[in-house]
């Protein structure tokens, strides 16, 4: 069975009984987002620049 809380690093973790856990920080998270709204359905380019990511940003909902 496949498990998810929020670290107190402010990082996603995923446990599955048969792998590894799996930490995933948020920046990372926010960098492969696939919505419309922040990738270019043509060729897959980012509509923002993630230089211009807040350093700060914290999982609200998972």
């Amino acid at each position: 069975m496949t498990r998810a809380k929020i670290d107190k690093n402010n990082c996603l973790v995923i446990y599955e009984d048969q792998f590894s856990n799996y930490h995933l920080h948020p920046l990372w998270l926010r960098e492969r987002l696939t919505d419309p709204d922040f990738l270019d359905s043509n060729n897959y380019q980012r509509l923002y620049e993630p230089s211009l990511i807040t350093q700060n940003i914290k999982i609200k909902n998972f």
